[in-house]
């Protein structure tokens, strides 16, 4: 039997007048709006293989993704410090955003030996304001204070050490 595809349409639709159809339609349109994302930064850092190896751990044991992960570390960490969750960005006494330091510049290493491993997630603005003022506390670079939140975050969350496979890279 041959499908009827606009006869069928027109007897099914029911018949309401032109101003309940409109209410519909800007009720239908208020119900679908979507939220607006909040603003991200991405975080570029270089993790050391074996915290690399618990982040994917962690991922696997969540359900977050690396970046979930991170940002809830950093969170964390920043907490432990005492730095509060809503801060304004650090200025330089002449009104200046503070930049970090940049990154050493990487030495060549043997191809055989293990490399550290780019991790580039996005986090909040406020988490990357945070991390700034985590790193001028502590003196580290965000590295240093990333590894040292994952880590302590790891722990707190049971995540378990992973054994360092020697000679084995990070593609």
């Amino acid at each position: 039997m041959p499908r009827r595809t606009s006869t069928a349409a027109a007897e099914v639709a029911p018949v309401t007048p032109a101003g309940t159809q409109a209410t519909q339609r800007t009720r239908t349109a208020q119900a679908t709006r979507i939220k607006k994302p909040k603003p991200t930064v991405t975080l570029g850092v270089r993790l050391d293989y074996h915290v690399n190896e618990r982040l994917t751990a962690a991922t696997e044991k969540t359900g977050l993704g690396p970046g979930g992960v991170v940002e809830a570390a950093i969170n964390d960490y920043c907490n432990w410090l005492g730095i509060p969750e809503i801060v304004q960005p650090f200025r330089n006494p002449d009104g200046s955003k503070v930049r970090r330091e940049p990154a050493k510049r990487r030495t060549r290493r043997h191809r055989e030996e293990i490399d550290d491993v780019r991790l580039s997630p996005r986090v909040s603005v406020m988490t990357d304001e945070r991390l700034t003022y985590a790193c001028i506390q502590t003196g580290n670079g965000p590295k240093e204070v990333v590894e040292a939140a994952l880590t302590a975050w790891f722990v707190r969350n049971g995540v378990p050490n992973t054994p360092r496979t020697p000679g084995q890279r990070q593609h």
